[in-house]
């Protein structure tokens, strides 16, 4: 069944009361909630939400961009693919050679995407030596749907799923200049 306008949208009382009872006292807090399909009200902006994914929590802090939508929508249920644990934390001449050689799809996805950031911090004469993947997530995206039709009026739906993937590089020298 589809959402109505008219409807009004689901907002976790408890969340909210706890919400507006910070907002009185003036304090910006953390709030731990399981309520995925709760939306996000204007009332929650500034506060830090953090959000179980049936696992673990996962730390949003709620901006004007989020009014509106679920709160499950920033705490991904998916975790990392197997391929983004492989290069995790390494140099990024090494996950390209590592990727070239896996053999599933995946590999080759991600691989291209590295080769492209790879390309980009050639355009702008960085040595691609010089930095490493800090941090990479694959989450779940949009999802196309399609419909094959089939003999006797029949229909069998198709579904055509995205991921997400975003990569964070940083230099060595920054990580080298931390430590000291």
């Amino acid at each position: 069944m589809s959402r109505s306008l008219k409807k009004p949208l689901n907002v976790n009382e408890k969340l909210l009361e706890k919400v507006k009872r910070a907002n009185q006292e003036g304090k910006t807090k953390a709030f731990k909630t399981w309520a995925r399909s709760s939306v996000i009200s204007p009332e929650m902006i500034g506060h830090t939400l953090l959000i179980h994914n049936g696992k673990i929590f996962f730390k949003r802090q709620v901006t004007q961009d989020m009014v509106g939508r679920k709160i499950g929508e920033f705490s991904p249920t998916r975790q990392s693919g197997q391929h983004a644990g492989i290069i995790r934390k390494k140099d990024l001449d090494y996950s390209l050679k590592v990727l070239e050689f896996l053999p599933k799809k995946g590999g080759r996805i991600l691989h291209k995407l590295l080769a492209g950031a790879a390309k980009s911090l050639e355009k702008n004469q960085e040595q691609t030596s010089n930095f490493y993947l800090n941090k990479i997530e694959v989450n779940q995206g949009k999802i196309q749907k399609r419909v094959i039709y089939r003999a006797k009026g029949r229909t069998n739906r198709i579904r055509k799923r995205y991921s997400l993937i975003n990569l964070h590089l940083s230099k060595k020298e920054t990580v080298a200049q931390a430590k000291h």
